[in-house]
C-alpha cells in the first residue's frame, strides 16, 4: 500500500530558483490485487500549494512452493560418535520470500528457524519437517535423517550382561563358581551387535589382583561383527589357591556409549582335601612278584610314588586311583622301609610308609656221590 507524504514543516527542503529534488516511492503490497494512493506534496506554491496525484500498482502474491525436498538422508556415524553431522539441500519460492522454519522428532528432538542443515543428529531415526510461509500461505517438506551406529550387548548363558555389572550370579555364567585347585572350568560368552553398522572390537581382558587365574579364548568369528550378527569367546577359570577369586573384564570396541564394556567375574578356588591309606607290612621271596592294597582307596591323587633304599633294586608302581603297589622282582634280600608318596593339586601331598622284607628262597646244601636210578615222574629235590 502506498503511504501518504507528511505536508513539510519548516524543518522541510527549501529549493532556490531553478532547482529541483527527487523522491522515492515503495510500493510493497501485503496482499495480492490493485492497490491505490495518491501522493500529496504540500508546499508555499500560490495556486498549487497541497500538489497531489494518484499512484497505483498491482500487489503478486505467490505461495511458497518446495522446488527441492531432500530425499531419506542415511549416515554413518564415526567410530565413537553418538552423532552425525547432516547436510541436505531445501528450495523454495515464492513471492513473498518465504521464512523457513524446522521440527525434529524421534531419535533427536528441536525447532527453529531455518532448514536445520548442517546439525548433530543422534542416532537412530529423526523425523523432519520444514515449513514455508508468506502472506499468502504455507507449505511442508518432510523426510526423515537416519544415522547408523554400531551397539554391543553382552550375554552368558542366553542371559543379558550390562555394561558395568558388578554382581556376579551363576545363571549368566558371570560367577563361574566352585572349581578345584588345579582343575578350570569353562564359561562361554556372547557379544551381540544390535546396531546398524559394524561392530569392530578390540582386545578383551581380565583385570584384578586374581587375573592370572582367568583367561580368555579367542572371538569366533573374529571382529567386526555384522549387524544383527553375534560373535562368542570363551573364558577359563583355573584356581592355583582356594578363596574367592575376583576380576573384571573388558570389551574394547566402537560403541559409541559403551566402548568399554565391562563386567564382573567371579569364581571360588576349593582344595579337596588328598587322603592315603595304609599300607601292611609285607614279606616276599627274592625275585618275586606280588601286589599291596591299603586299607583305604586314596581320593584326589593326582599321582602317587613308591621308593626305597638303593639297595632294593626291583620295580615299585602304584595306581593313583586303588593305591594299589605292583612290587615286580623283588630283590635284594632284606629289611626296606618304603615310602608311598601322593600329590594332590596346590601342592598338597600325603605320605605313608610300611616295611617290605624280601628273603632268600628256601634251599639244602651237600655234596652227593654214587649213581641212582630215576624212573618218570615229577621229583621234588631238598
Amino acid at each position: 500500500m502506498l503511504p501518504s507524504l507528511p505536508r513539510p514543516t519548516q524543518s522541510g527542503i527549501t529549493h532556490c530558483a531553478g532547482q529541483c529534488s527527487n523522491i522515492t516511492v515503495t510500493f510493497a503490497p501485503s496482499s495480492a490485487g490493485l492497490k491505490t494512493a495518491t501522493v500529496h506534496i504540500a508546499n508555499d506554491d500560490c495556486d498549487e500549494a497541497d500538489y497531489d496525484f494518484a499512484l497505483q500498482g498491482i500487489g503478486i502474491c505467490n505461495p511458497p512452493v518446495f522446488s527441492t525436498c531432500p530425499a531419506q538422508q542415511t549416515v554413518t556415524a564415526a567410530n565413537g560418535s553418538c552423532t552425525a553431522l547432516v547436510t541436505y539441500a531445501a528450495t523454495v519460492s515464492g513471492i513473498p520470500t518465504p521464512t523457513l522454519s524446522y521440527a525434529f522428532s524421534g531419535a533427536t528432538t528441536a525447532s527453529s528457524s531455518g532448514t536445520g542443515s548442517g546439525l548433530p543428529f543422534n542416532i537412530g531415526i529423526t523425523n523432519v519437517v520444514i515449513t514455508a510461509v508468506n502472506a499468502c500461505g504455507s507449505t511442508t517438506c518432510s523426510f526423515t535423517v537416519t544415522v547408523k551406529a554400531p551397539e554391543i550387548n553382552v550375554q552368558g548363558n542366553g542371559i543379558n550382561i550390562v555394561d558395568g555389572d558388578n554382581t556376579p550370579v551363576s545363571s549368566d555364567h558371570t560367577n563361574i563358581g566352585l572349581v578345584n585347585v588345579g582343575n578350570n572350568a569353562v564359561r562361554t560368552f556372547t557379544v551381540q551387535n544390535t546396531g546398524t553398522s559394524n561392530l569392530s572390537l578390540g582386545s578383551i581382558t581380565v583385570t584384578g589382583t586374581d587375573a592370572a587365574m582367568f583367561s580368555v579364548g579367542a572371538l569366533s568369528p573374529a571382529s567386526p561383527i555384522v549387524p544383527g550378527g553375534a560373535a562368542t569367546f570363551t573364558v577359563t577359570f583355573a584356581p592355583t589357591s582356594p578363596g574367592l577369586k575376583n576380576v573384571t573384564l573388558q570389551i574394547a570396541n566402537n560403541d559409541c556409549n559403551e566402548a568399554n564394556y565391562d563386567f564382573a567375574l567371579r569364581g571360588l578356588g576349593f582344595q579337596s582335601p588328598l587322603t592315603l591309606g595304609a599300607y601292611p607290612n609285607t614279606t616276599l621271596i627274592a625275585g618275586t612278584n606280588t601286589k599291596i592294597t591299603p586299607s583305604v582307596a586314596p581320593t584326589n591323587a593326582v599321582s602317587i610314588v613308591a621308593y626305597s633304599n638303593t639297595n632294593f633294586t626291583g620295580i615299585l608302581t602304584v595306581n593313583p586311583g586303588s593305591g594299589v603297589i605292583t612290587i615286580t622282582d623283588a630283590k635284594q634280600a632284606g629289611i626296606y622301609a618304603v615310602t608311598v608318596k601322593a600329590f594332590g593339586s596346590g601342592g598338597l601331598t600325603a605320605t605313608r610308609t610300611f616295611t617290605l622284607t624280601v628273603t632268600n628262597p628256601n634251599c639244602s646244601q651237600g655234596l652227593f656221590t654214587g649213581t641212582t636210578n630215576v624212573g618218570v615222574g615229577s621229583y621234588l629235590i631238598r
